[in-house]
């Protein structure tokens, strides 16, 4: 069979507009490969607010240091009032303040130092009696308040991308007042003895927390802390002339023994 060379060029013109025409046709891309979300850092300065609860305890044995004649009655007296003045107190209520601070981050572990100040609201006081041998009533009053408190403080701990889980602990600082007063109704004279005082109070604390990173800014918290401000000695001394040439009387020590603790939730804002 005889293939004429007419036929055979339009078929090599053919097949060659085709194969141009398909060397023409785009080639999809490939898709671009993600970039993986960089992991959050805890390294940097903040500054925030806190609020929360209080609840601390004033515990006070109160030793009968001295006593002229007066806690008479066969030792009865004595013994009564020996029971009665000792106390402890309980002042809480809210903590609310503010915070700053700044982080360093090593891997996973980061550290950091944050100073805070809170003000605190709430006042314990109780009242109680006893009888006098001789007839008649001894009235015993205290009260106690913790005004404020403020930390100096290393942080240290455990990073898991966006939460933080720490513990911390440093030196604290607080205002107390007190309040002592004792009266009766069998002294002629109309004696009391009453005392209020006030004192800033160096300590240490203790405390941790867990921390979350809403974004790259704003991190919130919650948080523990314990502090312990050692012993204040009060001295309440009742003087009657009532009784004996001289006056006679007694002295009270109130060695108030004096701790803190808040737990609280805090709002930071990161540079």
């Amino acid at each position: 069979m005889r293939v004429s060379i007419p036929l055979i060029a339009t078929i090599s013109a053919v097949a060659f507009a085709q194969m141009a025409s398909a060397a023409n046709l785009p080639v999809k891309a490939r898709p671009k490969a993600v970039a993986p979300a960089p992991a959050f850092s805890w390294t940097g300065c903040y500054v925030g607010v806190n609020a929360g609860g209080h609840w601390g305890q004033v515990s006070d044995p109160a030793v009968i240091t001295n006593n002229t004649w007066f806690l008479g009655g066969g030792g009865t007296d004595l013994a009564n009032a020996a029971a009665a003045f000792p106390n402890t107190l309980n002042p809480s209520g809210f903590a609310g303040g503010g915070q700053l601070g700044c982080n360093w981050q090593m891997s996973n572990f980061v550290i950091g130092a944050e100073g805070d100040i809170v003000g605190l609201t709430g006042n314990a006081s109780r009242s109680t009696s006893f009888p006098v041998a001789g007839g008649g009533n001894n009235f015993v009053s205290d009260s106690a308040k913790d005004e404020w408190m403020s930390t100096l403080r290393a942080r240290a701990g455990w990073a898991f991308d966006r939460v933080l889980l720490y513990a911390t602990g440093g030196v604290a600082f607080a205002h107390w007042s007190f309040n002592h007063a004792y009266s009766n109704t069998f002294d002629p004279s109309g004696a009391a003895a009453n005392i209020s005082t006030s004192t800033t109070r160096t300590g240490w604390t203790v405390g941790g927390g867990l921390e979350y990173a809403l974004t790259n800014n704003w991190t919130v918290r919650g948080e523990y802390l314990y502090a312990d401000f050692g012993t204040f000695n009060n001295y309440l001394t009742h003087l009657s002339f009532a009784f004996v040439a001289g006056g006679s009387g007694f002295t009270v020590l109130h060695p108030e023994r004096l701790r803190e603790n808040i737990a609280r939730a805090g709002l930071n804002y990161k540079f």
